[in-house]
């Protein structure tokens, strides 16, 4: 394994995405570094040892990177004067101003890695790739200063720290966003789009057109207008068109219980409709789930993972597809509203397994272009929801809020009890506690958790804009239970303390594939 390392001297990353003016480019995709890596070599001489350094990294596989999280800055605009300005037009006060952007985000890291898997770069590859990112100065806008070097030190990228993403290529059909990369023939159409040789040509040619006189003067005339009829030869904006989709994949602490459910959470962004209460969750997750199977022609095409169902219709006795609202919960101004939806998968299900099933609900099958999920919900009205890629979503929108690493946590909806209490809860309210408890150490264990330390059990949620997980007074509604004889299963609100950090998802109880039994990390007294 070797990498690219590259350092933001001044904190800040000023690159505009490809996609969106109005927003900040991170982690700065790998087309961005090849071209920094290209401008060097372009820009320094034209080594030939670095051209066969560039002509070698360019048939590598794409690379995964290392990044931290980062936040964006405020984007302003600002008013530049134009570059092409002629004559008196050239005094600060006559030149014409048009309105520029320079969106910026700011890394908590300000290091991150470009890596190849496999061994070192050959010997005069390794050096022209270490001379090359020596002279890199920039990365993004020209105010985006960096320092790069090359990277051999494997236990350098072990200490980068816990908290990061590492972006990896996914060529199965799942990925979280596309980055623009290079491939084979990428320094050849950058020097095309650099122009070097007629721009030198034409630059002689003018220099010799100054001193000459008569015939001389004459023939370099007639060679510049058939060399460049066109006009003075100018560089191409470079553009690196490839582009690929790529997977992040948050790194957790070591030695971390987690649940049989992945922490890939595919997170779904609310877009169009009626604004959706917590409380509504379980119209959202079988809308969703309608959405979902009705890409199947027959439900024997219907894996028993996304169905829950073996093929003779018996319940599955695997884990399966989870179906989980995103509500905006636990801060201060928390109201409960439906920001999104996820789909959360079992943790053994291959990542290609998961695009391959779920490719025509994602995407077009004309074009593969994405596509927007539209959701009847009955007297709720229509719901569009579209995957989302910002880089900065809301918290509740981002799968650390409900996978990262915590001690407590705290339902956002209500558990659905597995088996129904012996002790009656006004007679015997102790043992009704107790019965409880262990029904929710045992939903726990199910899922792969150890036994909480302590649990507290309560009709109102420890988070900050759940309703209660009982109907009355605006809470959540029963889950409809068919089997079920004496009356609807309890719903609870629990805190579930552990002994050590565990990671989410946490989906607790009979309602866990439909969205309930969701639970949040919850802040402690004296704990962040």
């Amino acid at each position: 394994m070797w990498a690219i390392g590259v350092r933001f001297l001044t904190g800040v990353c000023v690159a505009t995405d490809a996609g969106d003016r109005e927003q900040g480019e991170w982690p700065p995709h790998p087309a961005r570094l090849f071209m920094a890596l290209a401008a060097a070599y372009f820009e320094t001489g034209e080594e030939p040892s670095e051209r066969a350094a560039l002509e070698w990294l360019e048939q590598q596989p794409p690379p995964d990177l290392r990044a931290s999280e980062a936040d964006a800055r405020k984007v302003v605009t600002a008013f530049v004067p134009v570059n092409d300005a002629r004559g008196q037009d050239t005094l600060p006060s006559l030149r014409s101003r048009q309105p520029r952007t320079f969106p910026a985000v700011i890394p908590r890291n300000d290091t991150l890695y470009y890596i190849w898997s496999g061994g070192s770069p050959p010997d005069e590859v390794r050096k022209g790739l270490d001379r090359l990112a020596a002279k890199v100065v920039r990365l993004g806008h020209s105010s985006s200063l960096v320092q790069a070097w090359l990277e051999l030190d494997e236990s350098a990228l072990a200490d980068y720290g816990e908290d990061h993403i590492n972006w990896t290529p996914d060529f199965e059909g799942l990925p979280d966003v596309k980055l623009r990369t290079f491939g084979p023939g990428s320094v050849e159409r950058l020097q095309q789009a650099y122009n070097q040789q007629p721009i030198n040509e034409y630059a002689e040619l003018m220099r010799r057109l100054e001193t000459a006189k008569g015939s001389t003067r004459k023939t370099l005339n007639q060679q510049i207008q058939d060399r460049f009829d066109a006009g003075q030869p100018t560089s191409q904006r470079p553009e690196m068109k490839l582009a690929i989709g790529y997977r992040r994949k948050r790194e957790v602490m070591p030695d971390v219980r987690a649940t049989v459910f992945d922490d890939n959470l595919l997170i779904l962004s609310l877009m169009e409709g009626a604004v959706l209460g917590c409380e509504t969750t379980l119209r959202l997750t079988a809308a969703l789930r309608g959405a979902i199977l009705s890409q199947f022609k027959t439900p024997t095409e219907i894996p028993e993972w996304i169905s829950g169902h073996q093929p003779d219709g018996r319940p599955s006795e695997r884990p399966h597809l989870a179906l989980i609202p995103l509500p905006f919960v636990g801060s201060q101004y928390a109201d409960g509203h439906l920001l999104g939806a996820a789909l959360v998968f079992p943790r053994d299900i291959a990542v290609r397994e998961r695009g391959q099933a779920l490719r025509r609900l994602l995407s077009n099958p004309d074009n593969g272009t994405p596509r927007d999920i539209d959701l009847l919900m009955g007297q709720l009205g229509e719901a569009t929801l579209v995957r989302e890629t910002r880089l900065r979503p809301p918290q509740a929108l981002r799968p650390e809020t409900w996978t990262a690493a915590s001690r407590a946590w705290a339902t956002a909806t209500p558990i659905v009890l597995d088996r129904y209490p012996k002790a009656d809860r006004s007679k015997e309210p102790s043992l009704w506690y107790a019965e409880v408890s262990d029904t929710i150490a045992r939903a726990c264990e199910n899922i792969g958790l150890p036994e909480p330390v302590e649990i507290a059990i309560n009709h109102n949620s420890y988070h900050r804009g759940v309703p209660k997980s009982r109907p009355n007074g605006g809470g959540f509604p029963l889950l409809p239970e068919r089997k079920q004889k004496r009356g609807s299963r309890y719903q609870v609100h629990a805190l579930l303390v552990f002994d050590e950090p565990v990671c989410g998802p946490i989906l607790l109880g009979a309602g866990r594939y439909v969205g309930y039994g969701l639970c949040k990390p919850y802040s402690l007294p004296g704990e962040r």
